[in-house]
């Protein structure tokens, strides 16, 4: 009968077992490319992203942030609260710049930013 290695947990300090080596490689550009072609295909297809970008534009040539719905056909001329004015501002900044590219390139930054982010505070003593 052949012995079966188990591997057993090691009472080193995570960050001792090399997640300093670990953590540029997760974050680096080489992995946001592959990304950001997948984020690409998925954000032209969701119709928010669309509206986030139609507003930013109008945020940027107004120069005010909408009060009134322009946009929706059910809603015209309703009340309206631009919460999310600052990101569409970005992702206008974003689609103007690059397209849809640009696009999913700040998203794929985003979402990687996250990752590093939460992987720094696992990592941090508590």
């Amino acid at each position: 009968m052949s012995e079966i290695a188990v591997p057993t947990a090691s009472r080193e300090p995570f960050a001792k077992r090399g997640a300093e080596s670990a953590y540029p490689r997760c974050c680096s550009s080489s992995r946001l490319l592959p990304a950001s072609s997948a984020c690409q295909k998925s954000c032209s297809k969701n119709p928010d992203t669309y509206i986030h970008i139609a507003v930013g534009r109008w945020i940027w040539e107004s120069r005010s942030v909408p009060w009134i719905d322009v946009f929706s056909h059910t809603f015209a001329g309703a009340d309206w609260i631009a919460k999310e004015w600052l990101s569409q501002l970005i992702f206008y900044g974003a689609f103007a710049a690059a397209g849809w590219r640009g696009v999913a390139a700040l998203t794929a930054i985003v979402i990687a930013g996250s990752f590093a982010l939460l992987f720094r505070w696992l990592r941090s003593p508590h």
